[in-house]
């Protein structure tokens, strides 16, 4: 145990901060467009109740702090930098990819599902625990996390504790969506950076996947060890009692066709903001 807990804390204090701050985003896993329809209302909460909606629109500051941090953008001529941090930023918005999952939610939630789902997040002890997701959105919640995961070393948790975060973390897909979502947010920029250069010079497709493959392979084994530290340190405050009822409450469909949507949502939005922040940076 005190090697897994060592290992944990090496990964969480050395990973880059835009890593950190996408695994933080993804713990809301946890956690109008056209013509109105009847259950648009109920929609509207649960986004709201269930903190999907603070974490979508959060996208915004995670890909000022990428586009501020990439090692690449720096090595580009500044008027070229320049260029794709506009055409990224201006097409990354959370606003929009938000509509996105809006969209997708509304065509996989019944108005059954949405009454299950609200009743769900009114409940009191639910509420308890959606607001400990929120504070992870704090901008001294890396910090915390750090600090915890130097704890970890001198008192480790009980392996029984581990094991179920490890099931919070298997039944929702945290750490998969986390990686998801960097791989999509490294191709983007990948994109957009490739298209500042003459046609000639260009890497082809085959090539930028190969890239972001690659950065993904070393990138998988930090974050799923950051995911650990992050959501060990969100539920400190939980007992394994309560921390067993949230993790059998995902056993619900209405919840797991919410965290189903709510994914495919992000990953579609943000496919098509990485397309048109490509071109953008291309013109």
């Amino acid at each position: 145990m005190d090697v897994e807990v060592k290992s944990l804390r090496t990964h969480v204090l050395s990973t880059p901060s835009w890593t950190a701050m996408t695994l933080l985003a993804s713990l809301t896993l946890l956690s109008p467009v056209g013509h109105a329809r009847p259950q648009d209302a109920g929609l509207d909460h649960v986004l709201e109740a269930s903190g999907i909606t603070s974490q979508v629109l959060g996208i915004d500051g995670q890909i000022q702090q990428q586009l501020a941090t990439n090692r690449e953008l720096a090595k580009l001529p500044k008027a070229d930098a320049d260029r794709v941090r506009g055409a990224v930023a201006g097409a990354l918005k959370g606003q929009k990819i938000l509509e996105v999952v809006r969209s997708e939610l509304s065509k996989g939630l019944s108005t059954s599902d949405l009454a299950t789902l609200k009743q769900f997040y009114d409940d009191a002890f639910i509420k308890r625990v959606t607001d400990l997701e929120r504070a992870m959105d704090r901008p001294d919640a890396m910090a915390q996390v750090e600090q915890y995961a130097r704890g970890l070393q001198s008192s480790p948790p009980p392996a029984s504790r581990v094991a179920l975060i490890q099931r919070l973390d298997q039944k929702v897909g945290a750490s998969e969506f986390a990686l998801a979502f960097a791989g999509a947010s490294i191709k983007g920029m990948a994109d957009a950076i490739n298209r500042t250069f003459d046609k000639q010079h260009q890497a082809t497709q085959a090539t930028l996947d190969r890239r972001v493959e690659s950065e993904l392979d070393q990138l998988r084994q930090p974050m799923a060890n950051v995911m650990m530290v992050s959501l060990l340190f969100t539920y400190r405050s939980l007992t394994d009692k309560e921390l067993e009822r949230y993790v059998a409450a995902y056993d619900s469909p209405p919840l797991s066709k919410l965290m189903l949507g709510y994914k495919a949502g992000v990953m579609r939005g943000l496919s098509q903001a990485s397309q048109s922040g490509g071109k953008a940076a291309g013109r």
